[in-house]
C-alpha cells in the first residue's frame, strides 16, 4: 500500500487540488483526503474531525500531512496530528505541482516521497519575465 495523504488546508483548497489532480491523471489520488477548515473553526474540531477521517486510510506505509500555510491553524492541526503518529511528516506550501508529482511517486518510501513532494512543488514555481 501506498504512503496515505492527509491534505489539510483553508477552506476551497484540498477538496478543488484533489479533484485538479484526479482531473489532470484521469484517475483518482488513492488513499488520500481533504479537510478544509473554515476561519472561525476551533482547532480541536478540525484535529476531532481529521482523527475519525484518519482511520479511512491504509496508514502502515506512513502518513504525508500537506498544509497550505505555515503557522495556520491548519498547519497547526497538521503538527498536532503528527505528534499522535508513528511516521507522518508534515509538508507546508501545498501546491498543485507537489501534489501531482506525489501522485505519481505513491510507491516511494515517507521520506522520499516526502523529499519529492517538496521538490515537485519548488519546481513548479518560476518567474517567467518578456
Amino acid at each position: 500500500m501506498s504512503v496515505a495523504l492527509l491534505l489539510i488546508t483553508h477552506e476551497q483548497i484540498a477538496h478543488s487540488l484533489l479533484t485538479t489532480a484526479h482531473n489532470i491523471l484521469s484517475r483518482p489520488v488513492d488513499n488520500a483526503i481533504a479537510i478544509e477548515v473554515p476561519m472561525d473553526a476551533p482547532p480541536e474540531t478540525i484535529r476531532a474531525q481529521a482523527s475519525r477521517q484518519l482511520s479511512t486510510l491504509e496508514i502502515d506505509s506512513g502518513l504525508l500531512i500537506l498544509t497550505d500555510l505555515i503557522g495556520s491553524t491548519p498547519y497547526n492541526v497538521a503538527t498536532q496530528i503528527k505528534a499522535d503518529q508513528k511516521e507522518a511528516i508534515v509538508i507546508s506550501g501545498l501546491n498543485l505541482p507537489m501534489l501531482l508529482k506525489l501522485a505519481n511517486y505513491r510507491e516511494l518510501p515517507l521520506t522520499e516521497l516526502a523529499d519529492k513532494a517538496v521538490l515537485g512543488g519548488q519546481s513548479g514555481i518560476d518567474k517567467h519575465e518578456q
